[in-house]
């Protein structure tokens, strides 16, 4: 048998035939991706974007899932972002230029488009099936 702890703290014997939990489905990668995503875009991502960049980019890395892919459509990023919708699109624009953001997938009338933050390498680790997509978006 193997020692656990209930949510309390107490420790339990939970049954030998219970698998431990496996870093293939850890969030880890994710994570660090995250942080150093996070970490770049202080160090050089910040002096050289304005407001409405910097917003946006940072609404879109608090959106980002752990399959690496931020939904979110321009009128919520200019809403959370506070400024017009005009302005969210001209951010997402110079961001999608600068190559910071990538569109994943187009949004349509009543979804919101998919983004992400992070490196193409690192997305594809995270995502394969959506980095299809990025890949296709990039040929068309």
């Amino acid at each position: 048998m193997t020692e656990d702890r209930e949510p309390g703290g107490a420790r339990t014997k939970a049954p030998a035939g219970r698998p431990r939990r496996s870093p293939a489905g850890s969030k880890q990668p994710y994570y660090r991706a995250w942080f150093a995503t996070l970490a770049g875009f202080a160090d050089h991502g910040v002096k050289t974007l304005k407001r409405g960049e910097l917003a946006v980019f940072l609404l879109l890395l608090r959106d980002t899932r752990p399959d690496g892919t931020a939904r979110a459509g321009l009128t919520d990023l200019a809403t959370r972002g506070g400024m017009s919708k005009r302005s969210a699109i001209r951010a997402v624009q110079t961001l999608t230029e600068r190559g910071v953001v990538r569109v994943v997938r187009p949004g349509v009338r009543g979804k919101a488009t998919l983004y992400t933050v992070f490196p193409v390498e690192v997305f594809r680790r995270l995502n394969p099936i959506a980095a299809r997509w990025l890949d296709e978006a990039e040929k068309g």
